[in-house]
Order: structure tokens, then C-alpha cells, then sequence
């Protein structure tokens, strides 16, 4: 299902390549990306559930009975989370050379903890909170863009979108490195008015030839 909604976002991206001669933002609505959520209270659900204790001393490494039927657990799962970090950053990349800004936003607003049927600690609900929170803030920060989460105030920020989409300067430049190797470039832009705060992308990658 990630990998889908990743494969469809680049899909636009590419689309996108052939408008040129304006600023392109893409609205990118999702809650975020946690590979393994609430991991403490899946195993511990596991333990109650077949009768089994925390493995300590020397079965500390020893698999937990029932725990490999949890996909979650399985040893391809830290292929998945690889495979997660991958498409964000490819995402990244292809919006930053077709010139897209992503702006995300999480529906969920401000987050007032665990649901009351929901059987894990408040910690483990914050931390899985903050990741998915971070996977949006990378689209957006990593693009030129703002990450609308952790807010209920979606009417300020959208108009907010809004003005940095209708009154802009559209730069170019081109390189004077012309060392093919060096494909992570790095960008920055210095104002000489103060109590201007500039906002763009960071840096783009060259593509792979």
C-alpha cells in the first residue's frame, strides 16, 4: 500500500516535468509512514496470548513463540523499512529535478493521545506519532515545502500555501561543477534585505546516467 501511494506520487511528479516556466506544488494529504508501529504491545499481546514470558539471559535471542505469525516481526520486515526509506528519498529526488514543491498535510490534526480501546502506553503512541510525522516533514522540508501537522488551524496554513504559490521569484542557475560524480548538490540562497526569511529547496541529486 506505501509503496503504491509512493509509485502514484512519482507518476505525478513525472507528469509535472513537462510544465515549466512556473512554481508546482503538490498537496500530498496522508497520515505518514511507520513501518512497525506499537511494537512493545504487539509482542506483549503475543506473550499473553500463548502463555510466554519475556526471553531473557541467553534466550534473549531466541524467537518468541507465536511472534513470526505477526508480519510485522518477520526478518523481511527490515527489508520493508529499507525499502520505505528508499522511496522517500527517490520521491525527494524526482521532485526536487522536475522543480516541485510537496506540501503534506496530516488529516489527523492535533493528537490527543491513544484512543480509549487502544491497548498500548501513551509513549509508545507518541513515538509512533513522531515517526510518521517525520516521514511527511522529510517529503515537505526536503522539497521547499511546509508540512501542515500537529494542527487543527488547516484554514491559516492552506492560505499560507496559498501565498508562497502566488507571489514568488523563480530562479535558475547553472553549475559550474562539472564533475558528473558530484550528484548531491547543494543549495543556498542569501538575502541582502533583512527580516526576509527565503524559502526553497535545499539541495537536488543529478540523475543517474
Amino acid at each position: 500500500m506505501v509503496h503504491t501511494a509512493m509509485r502514484t506520487a512519482n507518476d505525478i511528479i513525472g507528469k509535472l516535468a513537462a510544465v515549466s516556466g512556473m512554481r508546482k506544488a503538490f498537496l500530498y494529504i496522508s497520515e505518514g509512514y511507520d513501518f512497525d508501529p506499537y511494537k512493545d504491545s504487539r509482542l506483549k499481546a503475543e506473550q499473553e496470548r500463548y502463555g510466554t514470558k519475556p526471553p531473557t539471559g541467553s534466550d534473549a535471542g531466541t524467537p518468541t513463540p507465536g511472534a513470526s505469525d505477526d508480519p510485522f516481526r518477520k526478518p523481511g520486515q527490515i527489508f520493508a523499512e529499507s525499502d520505505l526509506i528508499a522511496d522517500l528519498a527517490e520521491l525527494i529526488r524526482n521532485a526536487n529535478r522536475t522543480n516541485v514543491t510537496l506540501y503534506t498535510i496530516d488529516p489527523r490534526g492535533l493528537d490527543a493521545g491513544p484512543d480509549i480501546n487502544e491497548t498500548v502506553s501513551v509513549t509508545e503512541h507518541r513515538a509512533h506519532l513522531r515517526t510518521s510525522i517525520d516521514s511527511l516533514r522529510a517529503i515537505a522540508e526536503n522539497t521547499g515545502g511546509s508540512c501542515i501537522c500537529e494542527t487543527n488551524d488547516f484554514k491559516t496554513r492552506l492560505e499560507q500555501i496559498n501565498n508562497e504559490t502566488s507571489d514568488y521569484y523563480l530562479l535558475g542557475y547553472v553549475s559550474t561543477n562539472k564533475d558528473a560524480s558530484h550528484r548531491r548538490r547543494i543549495i543556498r540562497v542569501e538575502l541582502t534585505k533583512p527580516d526576509l526569511t527565503p524559502i526553497y529547496r535545499t539541495e537536488y541529486t543529478l540523475p543517474k546516467k
